[in-house]
């Protein structure tokens, strides 16, 4: 369950989307009139609904299988949307070194998420996902969108038919992100 404190910072983050920049609404929950934001209350505002979402998305990795840690996830995610990955494209996708992206794969292998077999050519590895790695990630994915409709629908409907017209808007000037994509129009810069 979503704590009030963190819904009401979401209703002003979604009345920041949709409103003029220069006027923030009176709200009693939190006890701001209609004044200009200044522009470290934006940021801060910002930084708590950022933190809202990376608690969602941390929890939405915990499960009856066990957690999963952010990097395991990021792993799962991205050999199951190309069916098949060598751990070598992995470890670019990833971002990191060929001996993390081997450790990292044992731990999933061990969990029975991902299996390994030999390439075409016998010295290259294929990965792949596994049934029970297809269900914890849409075990995964359903935990979250539950997580994120309880804070839409927890919003007054005018709020949300604002946020439901925000949306595409935002994604569209952010650029919606392939699965290993982890930065924003290069604006945060990936490991090599």
């Amino acid at each position: 369950m979503i704590s009030n404190y963190l819904s009401v910072h979401i209703v002003l983050l979604i009345e920041l989307l949709v409103l003029p920049c220069d006027v923030v609404p009176h709200d009693d929950r939190v006890g701001r009139a209609s004044t200009p934001l200044p522009d470290h209350q934006l940021d801060e505002d910002l930084l708590r609904v950022t933190r809202l979402f990376v608690a969602i998305a941390a929890n939405s990795l915990v499960g009856e299988e066990g957690e999963l840690s952010i990097q395991q996830y990021r792993a799962l995610a991205s050999v199951e949307s190309r069916k098949s990955q060598r751990p070598v494209e992995l470890a670019r996708a990833l971002g990191v070194t060929p001996s993390t992206t081997t450790a990292l794969c044992d731990r999933l292998v061990q969990r029975g998420l991902i299996s390994r077999r030999r390439g075409t050519d016998r010295r290259s590895i294929a990965l792949s996902v596994t049934a029970k790695g297809l269900r914890q990630l849409e075990e995964i994915a359903d935990r979250r969108r539950a997580l994120l409709r309880e804070i839409f629908f927890g919003l007054p409907s005018t709020v949300q038919a604002s946020l439901a017209a925000a949306l595409p808007v935002l994604i569209d000037v952010a650029g919606e992100l392939d699965i290993d994509e982890w930065s924003i129009k290069g604006l945060v810069p990936r490991a090599t």
